[in-house]
């Protein structure tokens, strides 16, 4: 069954971003949620599905305090960064199968409050492998589990530093088109190269900033999507995938690089 045009955003909300709220990451999601639902000209109770962000946040929240009075579908896509894709593609097949009329998806956390973000990344049950078997030897920050894939491209590629800053670069220069961005000062190419290793090859202005804040969107079945307040956005198409290895970042197949044309050994004591 095809997907493309059974479902739309209808709402989009966001709480200010900052880097300490003192909040709690209920208090964020509920606070961008409701901004989503008014901007697509609906009620808490018009809910009828919830994929809340990570474990920290579950469906019952928003039952309790939305007052959702029947909640059909609740579902969570932990991916990490990609949950949020994911959680459309979700919502789309929730709408198309007859089960939701509008499904709310809802992301936040205080990651700046929390703290270091390798305790947060040890607590998420897809990195449980990682917290066990990969930060013991070193390897706590995001930073540094995909330092060895920025390494491996490199290699393959003859991709430059100088190339990974001009990703630096033009990220800040988009984000500063946002009047609700934390960091509103243009970088250049000289900046980034400047900046302090975090972990080879990747430097300071490779990474993202740890904030507090929170976005959320509702995604509307197509037909009551026309109904409503704003124009619609339409998912045309998604996709998910899952690479080998999803939870062992550093281990996966094609991120060690292969030996070149020759001899090798392996050698043990005793």
């Amino acid at each position: 069954m095809s997907m493309r045009e059974k479902a739309a955003i209808t709402g989009i909300g966001e709480t200010a971003y900052s880097r300490s709220s003192g909040r709690s990451v209920v208090s964020l999601q509920l606070e961008a949620s409701l901004r989503a639902i008014e901007d697509a000209g609906l009620r808490p109770s018009d809910i009828d599905g919830v994929i809340p962000y990570g474990s920290v946040v579950v469906a019952e929240e928003f039952v309790t305090n939305f007052g959702i009075g029947d909640l059909r579908f609740s579902a969570t896509t932990p991916l990490g960064g990609a949950s949020c894709v994911a959680a459309v593609q979700c919502a789309t097949a929730a709408i198309t199968a007859g089960i939701c009329n509008h499904v709310l998806i809802p992301v936040g956390r205080n990651g700046a409050s929390q703290g270091r973000i390798g305790a947060r990344v040890q607590q998420m049950p897809q990195f449980r492998l990682v917290g066990e078997f990969e930060m013991p030897l070193g390897a706590i920050a995001p930073a540094q589990l995909y330092a060895p894939m920025a390494r491996r491209h490199m290699e393959l590629y003859g991709t430059t530093s100088r190339q990974f800053g001009e990703i630096a670069v033009s990220t800040r220069a988009n984000a500063i088109l946002n009047g609700n961005a934390i960091m509103t000062k243009p970088v250049s190419i000289e900046d980034h190269q400047a900046s302090r290793m975090i972990s080879d090859p990747l430097r300071l202005l490779d990474c993202s900033l740890e904030s507090d804040g929170a976005c959320a969107i509702v995604v509307s079945g197509i037909e009551r999507a026309r109904g409503l307040r704003k124009t619609p956005v339409m998912v045309m198409g998604i996709a998910e995938g899952h690479p080998d290895s999803p939870s062992v970042i550093t281990q996966r197949p094609d991120n060690a690089p292969r030996p070149r044309q020759g001899g090798g050994a392996c050698f043990r004591h005793g």
